[in-house]
């Protein structure tokens, strides 16, 4: 069984044992409004959760994760090679920044290109999260991150 097959497994077996709760999201997003940790961090919306697999190059496998955010919209290609794992995402609307992806312990910083491209060469496999950091734009510097994801 590979690593694929048993996740998925796992994360069916979740869903049927313990689903998240109705309403669930609204009040954890109401409750980060009523806090005001909003305004520090926002938080992209996962479009299609389950990714997309896409072809890339023979024995490559790879996937599509999009995301959204008022206004902003980002997708990630995510390609294994072995354990290690390669990020290639666009922005838009493009424009310079810096990308943070976080995995643990580990922060790797990558330059958006005013085109909007980064890209990550040498990710660890893992649970991650992905941060944009753009400059002010008439007032104060914007950050954005995606939730979670499996890298």
């Amino acid at each position: 069984m590979t690593d694929d097959e048993l996740l998925d497994q796992l994360a069916r077996m979740w869903t049927d044992a313990d689903p998240v709760p109705p309403g669930l999201v609204d009040d954890v997003l109401a409750g980060i409004a009523a806090a005001g940790i909003g305004d520090d961090v926002e938080l992209f919306a996962l479009l299609d959760p389950a990714g997309t697999t896409v072809a890339v190059r023979a024995g490559e496998p790879a996937a599509a994760l999009r995301f959204s955010r008022y206004g902003l919209e980002m997708l990630v290609r995510v390609t294994v090679d072995g354990d290690r794992r390669r990020l290639d995402g666009w922005l838009a609307p493009g424009g310079p920044g810096t990308a943070v992806l976080r995995s643990g312990a580990v922060e790797l910083s990558a330059p958006i290109e005013e085109t909007g491209r980064f890209e990550f060469p040498d990710a660890a496999a893992g649970s991650a999260v992905l941060e944009v950091r753009l400059p002010a734009d008439g007032g104060r510097a914007r950050r954005v991150a995606t939730p979670s994801f499996l890298l």
